[in-house]
């Protein structure tokens, strides 16, 4: 085997390898941002409950429309809790799943590894270059024992070198399909943020309700606009936190699906 080969595979492998590392690091980054959800979740609640019970205090129809806001508001974190729980459970069995790619990406790498080297110790000087290929295709791997260089070795070498052969097309075999249900799950989880999305954005909206409805009492309105700015900058850190696990998710779930689909960083070069 020529450097060509070997080192254009090597460099695919190692970007596999970091490409996969860098999702298991997701399944870690965001369970600990949805985390924090559940304690700004109580938070809030807690704002909207002292809402409801000022607004009793206020006569008329201005304290029955805020009273009605604030029930809304204390309602909205119950609805949060169980999507970032599902949220939290799906990360975890992406992880585990990322594990596992981790793992058979290893195996890989030591079998192809070991392959490549052993093929080019079968070659003479005068060998044809052989052409980098992908490492992420079953199919090409397959061809990596070529029969005229397999030729030159002796029965025993033949025979552990079609065992070793077969592990490596089984290998990666296992591993793009890891990837596949490993993308499945970051697609679920993706989901689940957006569900959250949606919540926040009701928030949201309730928020400014209950500043505008303030604005119109008579008086006593300014511990209500203080209630919803207060709102607000809950809602504007949970914002801050959902973009950054959409943007995680969605980085890793990128890698994935290019992973699953045989697609690596050499892929130009591959044949």
């Amino acid at each position: 085997m020529v450097d060509r080969s070997l080192e254009s595979t090597a460099v695919q492998l190692r970007h596999i390898e970091q490409s996969i590392n860098r999702v298991v690091a997701v399944c870690t980054d965001v369970p600990n941002t949805a985390a924090a959800f559940g304690t700004m979740a109580s938070q809030m609640r807690l704002l909207a409950l002292n809402g409801v019970v000022q607004a009793s205090k206020v006569p008329g129809h201005g304290g029955r429309a805020l009273a009605v806001l604030g029930e809304f508001l204390s309602e909205l974190p119950e609805q949060i809790a169980p999507e970032v729980h599902h949220l939290e459970e799906s990360c975890r069995v992406l992880a585990a799943a990322m594990a596992q790619c981790a793992y058979l990406m290893r195996r890989y790498h030591r079998l192809l590894a070991g392959l490549l080297a052993a093929m080019a110790s079968l070659e003479s000087d005068r060998a044809p270059a052989r052409e980098a290929f992908n490492a992420l295709s079953p199919s090409a791997v397959d061809r990596i024992l070529d029969p005229l260089r397999l030729a030159r070795a002796d029965a025993l070498q033949r025979e552990n070198l079609r065992h070793l052969h077969r592990c490596c097309v089984g290998t990666v075999t296992r591993l793009i399909e890891q990837l596949k249900q490993a993308a499945r799950l970051a697609r679920v989880a993706e989901g689940q943020v957006e569900r959250i999305t949606a919540v926040r954005a009701m928030a949201r909206h309730l928020a400014f309700c209950l500043k505008s409805e303030a604005a119109h009492l008579p008086s006593g309105g300014d511990q209500f606009t203080h209630l919803a700015e207060t709102m607000r900058l809950s809602i504007t850190d949970l914002d801050e936190k959902i973009l950054r696990m959409r943007d995680a998710l969605a980085g890793g779930l990128a890698r994935l699906e290019r992973l699953s689909q045989g697609k690596t960083y050499e892929e130009s070069h591959a044949v």
